[in-house]
């Protein structure tokens, strides 16, 4: 958009973020609520202060706030991030109106912008981990310190700015169709290396568990674990940012055409309903099963147990996808057709022709704003982190219809991703 008409409607992003995330938070405290009169669990919703609704600061408060829907606490570190770019491509968009190359200007001060924020987070990691979170010995502090490294933001902005700056390269690449320049070889090695650091980083995460146990039992963390933990994330991000780049620019057709698939991109249409709704699957069939179960399973073999747990997880995941389905359905795809609707009707009482044009073009890249109510198919949209295709259309791997949307299976690699 900027590139295009030299403005940005902020508005119109805000309203677009409103409508794509709340709906969808009010009904899973809806159902929490519900689920929890109907087993006579304690009612830990609705929020204490009425801040907590805005979803803005719940990650960084006391952990006894997050009791109503405290797994919510990566939303509302998606919605600082959200505003915190906002604000800065605003100030560089301003910035670069005294340029005689607009565009280009704007592009190096975003993407700075997202070096800095993933180089800032690496540093205050490695503060943290090696100054604050474990004393002289290795031995961890408390779970209240890893609590703040795990849910604080400056300690998490590393994946989001990663994927801001390989976002807007692609956008621009799109914007002047030119494909990117790696060499079969080196696109190989680079898929490989990112496929590597992402079983590795699942393999050995910063569970907060393990340093419960490592604080219960005294145990020392040497250097080489605690630089682990201070790496993770920021070179989970760089991995995660370099496959969604390889698959956009082409350089990965297999991973792309296996991303596009019609149950990938269910999953991806899903995935934010069955993040809310998680636990309220779990207490519908997870939790009685534990407690059918728990009595039978005294001196049981490690491997019968661990087998168990594994039925739990299952059966917590076949019990959260109806649930999400219905979600979608009925709450969180009429709040993205509600957004739309809200930026249309604020378009046309725009006196300006040239902006209406401006921003039917924009939407002509935003795979939210080109979702058909009369689709049959799941719609590719994807939870918070696809903040960066809304301001910087994806690329995509074909091309879409007469109308700009990515025609039906097409495009979805780069959402998928």
């Amino acid at each position: 958009e900027a590139s295009r008409s030299g403005r940005v409607a902020p508005g119109k992003f805000v309203v677009r973020r409103f409508f794509r995330l709340f709906p969808s938070l009010v009904s899973v405290m809806v159902l929490t609520m519900v689920v929890a009169a109907a087993f006579n669990d304690p009612q830990r919703c609705p929020f204490h202060k009425w801040y907590m609704y805005l979803f803005l600061f719940n990650n960084n408060l006391i952990p006894e706030s997050l009791d109503c829907v405290g797994h919510t606490w990566s939303v509302n570190l998606e919605i600082q991030l959200y505003l915190a770019t906002l604000l800065v491509f605003m100030l560089a968009l301003w910035v670069s109106r005294f340029s005689q190359q607009k565009t280009h200007f704007l592009k190096v001060c975003m993407m700075a912008f997202g070096v800095f924020g993933w180089v800032a987070c690496l540093a205050m990691r490695l503060w943290f981990v090696l100054d604050v979170l474990l004393d002289d010995r290795g031995v961890p502090h408390d779970m209240i310190a890893w609590g703040n490294f795990y849910f604080g933001t400056p300690y998490r902005i590393s994946t989001y700015m990663a994927g801001l700056v390989v976002g807007i390269e692609v956008a621009v690449r799109k914007e002047h169709s030119s494909a990117g320049a790696l060499s079969g070889r080196m696109a190989n090695l680079a898929l490989a290396a990112s496929l590597l650091t992402l079983s590795f980083t699942l393999l050995c995460a910063d569970d907060p568990y393990l340093l419960k146990v490592g604080l219960s039992f005294h145990i020392k963390a040497p250097m080489i674990q605690r630089l682990r933990v201070a790496f993770s994330r920021p070179v989970l991000g760089v991995a995660v940012a370099v496959l969604i780049y390889l698959c956009a620019e082409g350089h990965t057709p297999r991973v792309a055409g296996l991303l596009s698939k019609p149950a990938c991109r269910v999953l991806a249409g899903l995935s934010y309903s069955m993040y809310l709704m998680q636990f309220v699957g779990q207490r519908l069939a997870e939790v009685p099963y534990v407690q059918a179960i728990a009595t039978s399973l005294n001196g049981a073999n490690i491997w019968l147990a661990a087998l168990t747990a594994y039925g739990g997880v299952v059966l917590m995941i076949l019990a959260t996808a109806p649930v999400a389905l219905l979600n979608y359905a009925f709450v969180e795809r009429p709040g993205i057709h509600a957004g739309r609707r809200c930026i249309e009707l604020l378009s046309r009482s725009s006196p300006s022709t040239e902006k209406s044009q401006s921003v039917k073009r924009e939407e002509q890249g935003d795979l939210e704003a080109c979702s058909n109510s009369d689709s049959a198919e799941v719609s590719t949209v994807t939870e918070p982190t696809e903040s960066v295709s809304d301001s910087t259309p994806s690329s995509g791997i074909n091309v879409g219809d007469s109308s700009g949307c990515p025609a039906s299976g097409e495009g979805g690699a780069d959402v998928a991703a």
